[in-house]
């Protein structure tokens, strides 16, 4: 019993021993560091912060050199510019003179004038008269007795009545060798959807031979649509047949027509 009791007393001074060391280690090592600190940062000493650097040499505790505080230059490497700054445009106004049309002058042709050329004038000779009977010159006669009248037909205004403009038709005479007027012969008018007869000497207001057609109420511009032609009163032609023509004036409304006899 005895034995074992000095044994275990061995033991608890050796487990004690060994935490006082570890301890007193640990100690060593903070100590070791809080004064690595100080070294490296004096502001963390609370004495440094209380007591001017002259106490602290006193009492045999370090001191840092304090350096000048240097306040760092930096040199720009671009240009620096004006605060605002505008890009401006001035244009350039340049006065164009306007442009002027110089005329072209255009070269006068004068005409060359043919040279006139002078013939001699020929000389005649009297002819012999023939001996013999003077002959006589006829006419040609028509295949008709009557032909128109010159002047024939003749496009004028409304003289057959007081409508005026508001009638359209043709008129005419007949006059024999002796510049007589015939009556009792047929002017047959066709065309436009009309076949009429008229009696010359029935409408004496033109003449003792005078007759007359109306074709409308209004005067119309034709070509080839209406044919005259005086015939006796059997029906046997007289005269050729006369085609006319129309026209939609006011001024032409009546067609004059009158045919002489010519053999």
């Amino acid at each position: 019993m005895t034995w074992k009791r000095n044994n275990g007393v061995r033991v608890g001074c050796g487990v004690i021993f060994n935490l006082l060391a570890a301890f007193f280690l640990l100690l060593s090592c903070l100590s070791l560091g809080a004064t690595a600190a100080l070294f490296a940062n004096p502001q963390l000493n609370p004495i440094a912060k209380l007591r001017p650097a002259t106490e602290l040499a006193d009492l045999g505790l370090p001191t840092l050199a304090v350096l000048p505080f240097q306040t760092a230059t930096h040199t720009p490497v671009f240009p620096t510019l004006p605060p605002e700054w505008t890009a401006t445009h001035t244009p350039t106004v340049t006065n164009t003179p306007p442009a002027t049309n110089t005329p072209t002058e255009t070269p006068t042709r004068t005409p060359i004038l043919p040279t006139r050329t002078f013939t001699p004038t020929p000389t005649f000779t009297r002819t012999p008269t023939p001996t013999g009977p003077t002959p006589t010159f006829t006419n040609t006669k028509s295949q008709f007795r009557f032909t128109l009248q010159p002047g024939s037909p003749a496009a004028v205004p409304n003289i057959a009545n007081s409508n005026g403009c508001n009638w359209f038709g043709v008129s005419g005479r007949v006059f024999d060798l002796q510049n007589r007027e015939v009556v009792g012969l047929i002017v047959r008018v066709e065309g436009g959807g009309l076949a009429v007869e008229a009696l010359t000497g029935s409408q004496p207001k033109y003449g003792p031979s005078g007759w007359e057609v109306p074709l409308g109420n209004a005067p119309q511009a034709t070509t080839n649509t209406y044919r005259v032609q005086l015939r006796e009163s059997t029906g046997q032609p007289l005269s050729e047949v006369v085609v006319l023509q129309t026209f939609n004036d006011c001024n032409r409304n009546h067609i004059l027509i009158n045919f002489v006899q010519n053999h």
